[in-house]
C-alpha cells in the first residue's frame, strides 16, 4: 500500500486513476493536505432509523418504509412537475415531495422499500402527516452498499467528474495511508484544551469515527472540529507573527528625524488644533518613523475624523528628512480631491505635489515621471498608476495608501517595492473591530482615531419608502432654501431595461424642472471627463451648485462642510460600505 504525507503531490497518487488526478488537479487540488483539509458543506445523520409516526417536525430524520403511493402533477409555473410518494411503516405514513425529478417514479414504484434522509414538515394536503421535501432517497440495497444506515455522510460540494460519494471514498483512501508526522499544534495546547491529535482530528472531520461526534451533533461542533479550527487561526497568527518579523523587526529602514525647526513646521503647517485622538495617533506614527526599522500601521478612522491630515503631517516629516513620500487612492476622483487637499496644505511648504492616475495623457504624464524621477516632486498623489512599470522614485521614503480595503497585500507590495523598504501607513474609514482587525491586517500595528473633530454631529439615517418621495424632496428643498447644500446619489448613470432603479442623468432632469426646479442643481458621473468633474466639484465646494446628483465616484474624499443632507436613491443596490462611505 502506498504511504502518503500531507506534501505528498496529487500527481503521485498511483492508487487513483489518471483521469481523477487530472480532476483533482483541474480544480486546484496540489498535494494531500489540500484534499484532507477540504471540510464537507454539511453532514447527513443516518445514524438512527426513527419510526413514522415519532418523526420530530423541524429536523431531520432518517425513516425507512415502502412505498404505497405515487403521484405526479403539473404545476402553475412554467417546466416545474411534483412527484408526491407516500411512504408507510408500521407506525404511519410519511409524503415524500420532489420537485422535477420524475425519475424516482420509475426507481422507486411503489411496493419498493426505502430509505430516506431528510427534514421534517407537514404535509400541506394532510397536515397531521409528515412531510419531506427533496429528500435522499436510496432502496435497501443501495442503501446496503453505502453502508446505511448506521453512521453519518459527509456532503462535499462537486469536483470535476467526482461526485460527494466519489470524493468520499476518496478521502477514506487516502486517510488509510497517511503518516501524519509532527502535529503542528504544541502539546501544551493540545492538553490545555484537550484537543486531539491531527490524524484523529481528520478523521472526525470527514466523519470516520461516528462514535466520537454525539448524536444529533455536527463533527465540526466536537473537540476534533474545534482542533483544526483552532489550528488553522494559531498558523495564520504564526505566519504573520514570522512576518512581521522578518520584514519588520529584523529589516533596517529609513531614520526619519524631528528637531524644533521641523515641530515648528508642523504647527504652521496645520490648519487647525488637532484633536486628543488625532495628537495620540501622530505620536504613534512619528515613533514609528523615528525607529530603524520600516513602520506598517493601519489608521482607521470614522469617515470625517481627520485621517487625511494625519497622514499630511506624516508626509511633511518624510520630505523634510529628504524623502519623497506618495498617497495612493483607489479612484481617480479620490487621487485628484487628495492632491488638491494636500496642495494647498504643502503650498507653503516649499515641497511640490504631482498628481500621476491612468487616465492621464502621455503629455500629462511626462512632466510627472521625470519630477518623480528627479526628486523634484516630493509628495505624489496617485491610483495604482503609482507602481506601474516605468514610474521610477527618487528616493521614497513613505507610502500612504488610502481606503486601504480596496487594494490587495500584492498592491501593498508593489507599491513598497519601488523604494528600499519605506515606512507604510494605511487607512481606512470602514469600521473594523479590533480582533478582525489582527486578523485581516495582522502584519500591521493599528491606530484608531475615535474622536471627531468639535462640531461633527451625529448622523441621523432614515429609511424612507418610495411612497414618501415627495415629502422627502421637499423637506430637502427646504434645506437648500436655508443655504445648505445636499447630494443625491443614484446607482446608476443611465436608465437600465434590466434594472427599474433610478439613473443619474434621468433623475437630474426630472428634479431640475420638478421640485427642485427653483435651485442649482449639478451632474456628476463617471463618464465625464477629469476636466469636467473637477470643475463640477469645485462649483459644488464653493457653494455655486446647491445639490449634486451623483453615482459613487463621490464615494469617497469630497470635503464640501456645507452639504448637510443626503439622499441615496435605491440604497439595496449599494453595499454597506458604500453606504458608510
Amino acid at each position: 500500500m502506498q504511504k502518503v504525507t500531507f506534501k505528498t503531490p496529487v500527481s503521485e497518487l498511483t492508487f487513483l486513476s489518471v483521469k481523477t488526478r487530472s480532476s483533482l488537479q483541474e480544480a486546484g487540488f496540489a498535494t494531500v493536505a489540500d484534499i484532507v483539509f477540504r471540510a464537507p458543506i454539511r453532514y447527513e445523520d443516518w445514524r438512527v432509523v426513527t419510526p413514522i409516526g415519532r418523526l420530530p417536525v423541524g429536523r431531520p430524520g432518517v425513516i425507512r418504509g415502502t412505498v404505497i403511493r405515487v403521484d405526479r402533477r403539473r404545476t402553475r409555473r412554467k417546466n416545474m412537475e411534483i412527484l408526491r410518494m407516500t411512504v408507510r411503516d408500521d407506525t404511519g405514513d410519511a409524503v415524500l415531495v420532489f420537485f422535477n425529478q420524475l425519475y424516482l417514479q420509475k426507481k422507486y414504484p411503489v411496493g419498493e422499500q426505502v430509505l430516506v434522509f431528510g427534514e421534517v414538515g407537514r404535509d400541506r394536503g394532510v397536515r397531521a402527516i409528515p412531510a419531506m421535501t427533496n429528500p435522499v432517497i436510496f432502496s435497501l440495497t443501495e442503501a446496503a452498499r453505502r453502508d446505511l444506515p448506521g453512521r453519518i455522510v459527509p456532503v462535499y460540494p462537486r469536483v470535476g467528474n467526482l461526485t460527494s460519494r466519489r470524493f468520499e471514498v476518496l478521502v477514506r483512501k487516502i486517510l488509510e495511508r497517511l503518516e501524519a508526522g509532527r502535529d503542528p499544534l504544541p502539546r501544551y495546547i493540545r492538553e490545555r484544551y484537550g484537543f486531539p491529535g491531527r490524524r484523529e482530528a481528520l478523521s472526525a472531520l470527514h466523519a470516520l469515527d461516528p462514535e466520537a461526534v454525539p448524536a444529533g451533533d455536527s463533527p465540526l461542533r466536537t473537540r476534533a472540529g474545534q482542533r483544526l479550527i483552532y489550528e488553522e487561526l494559531f498558523t495564520l497568527q504564526l505566519g504573520l507573527a514570522l512576518r512581521r518579523r522578518l520584514y519588520g523587526e529584523h529589516a533596517l529602514g529609513l531614520t526619519f528625524r524631528r528637531d524644533e525647526a521641523l515641530n515648528a513646521k508642523l504647527r504652521r503647517f496645520l490648519p487647525f488644533t488637532l484633536t486628543r485622538a488625532q495628537k495620540r495617533v501622530l505620536s504613534e506614527i512619528f515613533a514609528d518613523m523615528e525607529r530603524p526599522r520600516p513602520m506598517h500601521r493601519l489608521l482607521q478612522g470614522d469617515v470625517g475624523s481627520g485621517k487625511t491630515i494625519v497622514a499630511a503631517c506624516a508626509m511633511l516629516v518624510a520630505v523634510e528628512n529628504g524623502c519623497q513620500a506618495v498617497l495612493m487612492a483607489p479612484t481617480e476622483l479620490l487621487a485628484e480631491q487628495h492632491a488638491y487637499t494636500l496642495g494647498k496644505l504643502f503650498r507653503e511648504t516649499g515641497h511640490r505635489v504631482g498628481l500621476l492616475t491612468g487616465g492621464m495623457t502621455a503629455a500629462e504624464r511626462a512632466p510627472v515621471l521625470q519630477g518623480i524621477r528627479d526628486g523634484t516632486l516630493g509628495v505624489i498623489v496617485g491610483t495604482h498608476a503609482l507602481f506601474q512599470t516605468g514610474v521610477e522614485y527618487a528616493r521614497l521614503g513613505l507610502v500612504v495608501i488610502d481606503e486601504q480595503h480596496r487594494f490587495g497585500v500584492r498592491h501593498r507590495a508593489r507599491i513598497r517595492a519601488k523604494g528600499e523598504r519605506p515606512d507604510t501607513l494605511v487607512m481606512t474609514a470602514t469600521p473594523i473591530p479590533r480582533s478582525l482587525a489582527l486578523t485581516l491586517y495582522g502584519d500591521l500595528d493599528v491606530s484608531v482615531l475615535d474622536e471627531l473633530p468639535p462640531g461633527r454631529r451625529p448622523v441621523v439615517t432614515r429609511h424612507v419608502t418610495l411612497a414618501h418621495r415627495e415629502r422627502l424632496y421637499r423637506r430637502l428643498a427646504q434645506a437648500l432654501g436655508r443655504g445648505r447644500q445636499a447630494y443625491i446619489v443614484c446607482p446608476l448613470i443611465e436608465e437600465s431595461q434590466k434594472l427599474q432603479v433610478r439613473a443619474a442623468k434621468g433623475l437630474y432632469e426630472e428634479l431640475r424642472t420638478g421640485w427642485l426646479r427653483s435651485h442649482r442643481l449639478g451632474l456628476c458621473h463617471g463618464q465625464l471627463k477629469r476636466g469636467e468633474r473637477e470643475a463640477v466639484m469645485e462649483a459644488f465646494t464653493r457653494g455655486e451648485l446647491d445639490a449634486l446628483v451623483a453615482t459613487t465616484v463621490i464615494e469617497v474624499g469630497v470635503d464640501n462642510p456645507n452639504a448637510v443632507f443626503m439622499v441615496i436613491e435605491h440604497a439595496e443596490r449599494f453595499g454597506l460600505a458604500q453606504l458608510h462611505q
